[in-house]
């Protein structure tokens, strides 16, 4: 019931404003379809240029890894700057796109920067170890199939395993991807400068609302895969944005409702007062 109010609240804010939170929610993706072709370029470009220098090589490589360096920084800088629009407006403040940009520190950013690159190496650790014995069965399965003739039964078996543990990688790398949700969240109210810490402080507020956010996220999956003819993304884009917007301040106020809760009663015994 408070799953569906939250979606009902995220599409009564997107009254009248559709194809504004459209423009705002896709930004990110249009900001890297557009680096990606004019770095495609640059790179071509780059490789007939003659620095006249005996490190044109050296020179080359440092123009493209800057360049690769400063799209990567100047697109997580719109996509902080598209999730504070959709948290503002989730919070129920009426701002418009520009004066939300103003709102964003340069401490912020580098915050935000610091926890993304975190994330992408949390990421990639979660794979090697989520996804570990499904690559050993599959290089079993490879050898079995290659090199031994342990017939069609044992190699269906070990197919169906290396599916099987593939799936069940993606589940909980899935849900244990959720318990980094709150990080810019943080970021924003708690304005915490120490990405490490958002990150800290993300995972003590997502316990025990992880697979509850898995699940919500996962209701939003016949709206992704209406997204194939094109025409939905103008809904479904703003519609997903600000409904996990809506969710996140709904699982903080939760959270802050329980603290209260937990607070010991202490009780006054006063002396007797002896005439």
């Amino acid at each position: 019931m408070e799953i569906t109010c939250l979606k009902l609240g995220a599409k009564r804010k997107m009254l009248k404003n559709n194809f504004r939170f459209f423009i705002v929610g896709a930004l990110p993706f249009f900001t890297i379809i557009l680096l990606t072709i004019v770095n495609y370029y640059f790179i071509n470009n780059i490789k007939r240029i003659d620095f006249l220098s005996s490190y044109n090589d050296a020179i080359r490589m440092s123009l493209i890894v800057f360049a690769v360096i400063f799209s990567f920084c100047l697109w997580k800088g719109i996509s902080l700057c598209s999730q504070n629009y959709f948290f503002q407006k989730a919070s129920g403040n009426k701002i418009k796109f520009f004066k939300s940009i103003k709102s964003i520190s340069f401490s912020q950013y580098n915050s935000f920067l610091g926890v993304t690159i975190i994330k992408g190496l949390l990421v990639i650790s979660l794979c090697a170890l989520y996804y570990l014995p499904c690559l050993a069965v599959s290089a079993l399965l490879i050898y079995s199939y290659r090199y031994e003739s342990y017939g069609f039964n044992v190699n269906l078996t070990l197919f169906v395993s290396s599916v099987l543990l593939f799936i069940i990688g993606s589940i909980f790398l899935f849900v244990t991807l959720k318990r980094y949700s709150f990080t810019t969240y943080i970021i924003f109210t708690e304005r915490e400068r120490n990405p490490l810490k958002a990150i800290t402080r993300s995972i003590e507020i997502m316990e025990n609302h992880s697979i509850q956010y898995s699940f919500y996220c996962l209701s939003f999956l016949g709206w992704v895969l209406s997204c194939i003819f094109i025409i939905p993304i103008v809904y479904a884009v703003p519609y997903i944005c600000l409904s996990k917007w809506c969710y996140i301040h709904f699982i903080e106020k939760k959270s802050q409702k329980e603290t209260e809760s937990e607070k010991p009663i202490i009780f006054y015994i006063q002396r007797k007062v002896e005439n």
